[in-house]
């Protein structure tokens, strides 16, 4: 997902917490984030989202520098953007 739009973008932004996230070992990331700036790699995280495992890892030179919770919103805006997208792949194998 590419957002561009300012409101887009803070409305996202907030679903990461203030909270510091303790990192679990045996949690595994789901995808990574990067954040740009005019093009240009401003600042990474893997996304952690499994029971007990809700976060973001923020990287530097690919090593870990801080990790914050989602917020309940946050989760929430997930679970709906995987629903629609096994909806949407589920939709796309019964056209086949």
């Amino acid at each position: 997902m590419s957002l561009s739009d300012q409101n887009a973008i803070q409305y996202v932004l907030r679903h990461i917490s203030a909270d510091a996230a303790r990192i679990d070992p045996n949690c595994k990331p789901i995808g990574r984030v990067f954040y740009q700036i005019k093009g240009e790699n401003y600042l990474e995280a893997d996304i952690y989202f499994q029971q007990g495992c809700t976060y973001f890892k923020f990287l530097k030179d690919n090593k870990p520098i801080y990790a914050n919770y989602m917020t309940d919103d946050g989760i929430k805006y997930m679970n709906e953007n995987i629903a629609r997208g096994q909806e949407m792949q589920k939709n796309m194998q019964g056209g086949q």
